[in-house]
């Protein structure tokens, strides 16, 4: 973005899946999971930015001006915005190794605001919107219809959700505690987990974009599978859900039986499916399509 500051939370617009630490592919299912030992935490899934619809989504946009010259929100050639497009946060602040001194009148990390920006493929960029100073704002998540981003933030105990209105710079705080992900095909509403404490399962609710509760998934046996592990995959279409069991196989959860299990949107198992690892915490990472 030609500046020499501090540029973090890019998400970029892509027709690619998610990038997997480690993964296993289960045939049996229409999904990957990865697993490890019971005495070990299985990698996180981390969320794939989604394809924005467009009905032009590869053509490369007009530059707003000469390249490294900021557009307005009103200049974003919404039409175009697709793959190679990019969310990224932007900070005046300059990061610096510890013990290093800040220059006379820098901005300190917890005194700069930061700024929203979409770039496009030629790296022009349109601000969007701006967080107040040490919001350290997370970008999470881009709807499938390319016309809302989702951001955390942890603060001491806790942490809150914003979703970002892209067209407008609108900012909404959504209530609730959890690891939010927008649903597919289009972004029309949020799922909201959270992970298993021991024997307590993990939850799973769906809101909709003004963090109005939805539905409330049951995640205490999964049908007779055990406990929700807190990680799940969504299915390209949003009908279908494959959740993670934490069957831990030590003194709180003495079973060992870990399994995948189907559920339709509207909660009801479809099925289970074996793990695969024995005696392993599995969970699932990404939808298989191919």
């Amino acid at each position: 973005m030609n500046r020499s500051r501090r540029t973090r939370g890019i998400r970029q617009a892509s027709s690619a899946g998610t990038y997997l630490r480690l993964g296993i592919g289960v045939l049996a299912a229409v999904g990957m999971a990865g697993c490890a030992t019971s005495t070990t935490t299985p990698a996180r899934q981390e969320s794939a930015p989604p394809k924005p619809a467009s009905s032009a989504a590869s053509a490369p946009a007009t530059p707003a001006a000469a390249h490294g010259v900021e557009g307005t929100l009103a200049d974003v050639p919404w039409s175009k915005v697709g793959p190679g497009w990019a969310l990224a946060v932007w900070s005046p602040a300059t990061p610096h190794r510890p013990g290093e001194q800040q220059a006379p009148g820098e901005p300190a990390g917890e005194d700069a605001g930061s700024t929203l920006f979409l770039v496009d493929p030629a790296g022009d960029r349109y601000p969007i919107t701006t967080f107040a100073p040490g919001a350290n704002m997370d970008l999470v998540d881009w709807s499938g219809d390319g016309s809302h981003a989702l951001f955390t933030q942890f603060v001491a105990t806790r942490s809150s959700v914003l979703s970002v209105d892209l067209h407008t710079g609108v900012q909404t705080a959504l209530s609730g505690v959890g690891q939010p992900r927008f649903t597919r095909p289009n972004g029309t509403a949020l799922l909201i987990s959270t992970h298993f404490n021991g024997a307590e399962p993990g939850t799973l609710k769906r809101v909709d974009l003004q963090g109005n509760l939805q539905m409330t998934y049951p995640t205490e046996q999964l049908g007779g599978a055990g406990q929700f592990s807190g990680a799940f995959a969504e299915s390209p279409d949003g009908k279908q859900l494959v959740l993670g069991t934490a069957n831990l196989n030590n003194d709180l959860v003495p079973r060992a039986d870990n399994s995948l299990v189907v559920l339709d949107n509207d909660g009801t198992v479809v099925r289970r499916l074996a793990a695969p690892m024995p005696k392993a915490l599995c969970a699932p990472v990404k939808w298989w399509t191919a």
